[in-house]
């Protein structure tokens, strides 16, 4: 499963390899220190990462910046060896989540289909293809391996810690694990409880996994209050209303924005016809979020999920005729809410970075669909194949979906445009846009991007004037002219 895993992403994804650096890898690689060979990797046990673009008391991944920082001081400061690596590392994930599959009493078919789906599903492009989201690829690793793991307590832990140390949403580990518990062995058809005989030894078992996850934590806990001063954010922390419009506002209204998201995250785990790494401060507006009706929906597609996930769950015969899909249901819920702004404020009001340990639910799901079908059709060959067929259209739709989306990665410029064509409200893609284009020397459409920036977002009006500045004492009077039309359009709307 692991092999195959591989194979799918650099079978789906090899043609990302030539591609540049584009987007976050700038401030998270190539103006990372420790990454790049300035400074040592120990170095970065003792930093946040991106301390010195304003992100100071949040981020402390320092597993990442390793992996990162190991790979430049191997193969050199070269994407393609770095988009590599992620390619092998979001693969043996793959391959380990089918294997924790298996290790539930699922049958071989549910177990192979999970990978299967699992790497060809297209809302994990964006971690797979940004070198910068390496941390991502890394949690889901180590939290996967720690879950099937679990007979082994310091094994487990050991890889719990290293997951906790490469991306913060590894901190849902206890509810995928309690959930993993619960569905242990009841998968395969086999009893709802263990023989009274084995009741103890699995007790026993549980309590040292218990006490060495619980080491785990205390050591990402004490590591991150050394080195932040907190244990999930510093004390100086603060999430900026420019990243995260929901930060700004009271917690109920905070919360009726994050409700008011929750059917953009189901569409796009169900089927992303638009994927977007950047999702900027105006591609929602607040009114919209808060509207009553948006509210309302958010709030009947959570509790319908939710409601879904307790049957699946809690009612016997529906767990025992379809055990996968309860347990699929539930861990994409457990994995995506806590950090999706319902609990405390996130560093962006939406990603679909958030989605790629998501994902996984919804892939063994989809295969627990295909089990059901497949069960059903015993004693007729047709139907036992229409499953197969199933899974396979299912494939090759994501597979398509995901080599369709490949060429918005080339370089920076075709990330942006790629944004602005799916997300014409996007002000940051707009201003990146106007960016490159003076670096290029296209005065007018520089111009252009700036107005439509400005027009989407004011507060950009500060920096265009720090461009027109700049551009006038370089003596470049004719883009200084280009930037000041654009900023005088924009004072007049």
């Amino acid at each position: 499963m692991v092999v195959a895993g591989v194979a799918l992403h650099f079978l789906l994804y090899g043609a990302s390899l030539p591609f540049l650096f584009s987007m976050d890898d700038r401030k998270f690689v190539l103006d990372c220190p420790e990454v790049t060979g300035q400074r040592s990797l120990s170095s970065a046990l003792a930093q946040p990462w991106a301390y010195g673009e304003g992100a100071r008391g949040v981020n402390y991944r320092p597993v990442t910046v390793l992996s990162l920082g190991l790979d430049v001081r191997l193969f050199g400061l070269q994407p393609g060896p770095l988009r590599s690596a992620n390619l092998l590392l979001a693969g043996v994930g793959a391959g380990l989540f089918g294997l924790l599959v298996r290790s539930l009493g699922a049958s071989p078919f549910a177990g192979w289909w999970s990978v299967v789906l699992l790497s060809c599903h297209p809302v994990r492009s964006e971690p797979v293809l940004s070198i910068a989201a390496r941390g991502e690829v890394l949690a889901f690793l180590f939290l996967v391996g720690a879950l099937l793991l679990r007979r082994r307590a310091v094994l487990s832990a050991s890889l719990l810690l290293l997951a906790l140390l490469s991306k913060e949403n590894s901190f849902v580990a206890p509810g995928l694990l309690a959930l993993v518990v619960l569905f242990e062995g009841r998968v395969g058809g086999g009893p709802d409880e263990p023989p009274p005989e084995d009741r103890p030894a699995r007790a026993r078992q549980l309590r040292r996994l218990a006490c060495a996850w619980g080491g785990a934590f205390a050591l990402a806990f004490a590591a991150r209050w050394a080195v932040l001063g907190g244990l999930l954010t510093g004390s100086a922390s603060r999430i900026s209303p420019a990243d995260n419009l929901l930060a700004a506002l009271s917690p109920i209204h905070r919360l009726m924005g994050a409700l008011s998201l929750f059917p953009l995250a189901v569409a796009r785990l169900f089927w992303p016809t638009t994927l977007s790494p950047d999702y900027s401060r105006t591609t929602f507006l607040v009114d919209d979020l808060l509207s009553a009706s948006s509210v309302a929906w958010g709030a009947a597609v959570l509790v319908s999920a939710a409601s879904l996930a307790a049957v699946l769950l809690l009612v016997p015969a529906v767990r025992k005729r379809a055990p996968l899909a309860g347990f699929g249901l539930v861990w994409a819920l457990v994995s995506y809410v806590p950090f999706a702004n319902f609990l405390f404020p996130t560093g962006i009001v939406f990603t679909e970075r958030l989605l790629f340990l998501p994902a996984a639910g919804i892939a063994v799901a989809a295969a627990a669909a295909g089990e059901a079908l497949r069960g059903a059709g015993r004693g007729r060959p047709a139907a036992r194949l229409s499953a197969a067929l199933a899974g396979v259209l299912l494939a090759l739709l994501g597979g398509a979906r995901i080599v369709e989306h490949l060429p918005d990665w080339q370089d920076d410029r075709t990330l942006m445009e790629a944004i602005v064509r799916d997300l014409p409200a996007n002000s940051k893609a707009h201003w990146n846009l106007a960016l490159l284009s003076l670096g290029e020397g296209k005065n007018a459409e520089a111009s252009r991007h700036l107005a439509r920036a400005l027009a989407l977002d004011p507060n950009y009006r500060e920096s265009a004037g720090e461009l027109v500045r700049h551009a006038e004492e370089l003596g470049r009077w004719d883009q200084a002219e280009a930037l000041s039309a654009a900023v005088r359009a924009s004072r007049g709307r």
